[in-house]
Parts: C-alpha cells; structure tokens; sequence
C-alpha cells in the first residue's frame, strides 16, 4: 500500500502559471559549450581531428585532468578534455561524438528503395506542357482568375 506525501497547505498557493511576462529562470538545458565555441570559432575538421588525435587517444586520465587544470593549455584543448572526462565520468560519450562526426562527418546510413522508380529527364517545355496539360485537366477549361472561370 503506498503512503501518500502530505504536502503543505501553502504548496499549491504558491504556483503561478507561465504567461508571456512570467517566465521560468531556467528554460531548459543549457547548450554545450564545446558545441558552442566549435561553431561560434569556425573550428574546421582537421583542427578538431588533431586535437581528438594528439590529446584525447594520447593521454592518461590523470593526464587529462591536469590539463584541465592548466590555465597555460589552449581554451579549446581544456573545453574538450572537460567534455570529454565529465561524460566518461557518466558513462557515455555524447561530446565525443559530437567530435568525431565533426572531425570525420557522421557515418553514411544505407537506405533501401523497393518497387519500380522511372525517372525521365524532360526539357523545361516539356515540363511546362504537361503542368499544363494537368491544369487544363484539373479545372477543365476553368482556370481560377481567367475569364472563363465561373465565380
């Protein structure tokens, strides 16, 4: 059997619901900062890929948690160790990825297409003929906006 929460009497008092003056202070997760200073310093791909290379596969973890502390080290070089350590810490590795589809681009995904696909290359008033060809099908000699048309 479950015990019920007392609350008290002045919780639900206190909620006010959210309008377009009243905002929450914290609007929801914050974005990654390494996303951030990878975009807004126009980092290229080779840049990241060396930094992937020579820092993070090349170094201890006591290694990389010195460099972090180290205020002589690269910005950049420090924000990615961070990143790096904070999601092996939880067990996983959104900012690598985040790297390695930077510095590598993201891997191809095979899509599979069945059933008969024809595809003609018509000329520019071949194409126009046969949007013409539907129009006047479609409305059957009543265009919208032409004389013809009955309103």
């Amino acid at each position: 059997m479950a015990t019920e929460k007392k609350m008290h009497e002045n919780s639900l008092a206190n909620l006010k619901p959210f309008t377009k003056t009243y905002r929450p202070k914290k609007t929801g997760r914050k974005p990654s900062q390494l996303k951030k200073y990878i975009k807004d310093n126009n980092m290229c791909r080779e840049d990241v890929a060396l930094i992937i290379k020579n820092v993070l596969f090349s170094k201890s973890s006591d290694e990389l948690v010195d460099m972090v502390q180290d205020k002589s080290e690269p910005m950049i070089v420090r924000l990615m160790v961070r990143a790096y350590l904070e999601d092996f810490k939880k067990g996983g590795l959104v900012n690598l990825s985040v790297l390695l589809d930077r510095a590598f681009g993201s891997p191809k995904q095979d899509v599979e297409v069945s059933g008969n696909i024809t595809v003609t290359e018509m000329t520019y008033e071949e194409r126009e003929a046969k949007i013409n060809e539907y129009i006047s099908k479609k409305y059957q000699g009543n265009m919208p906006g032409s004389s013809n048309a009955t309103d």
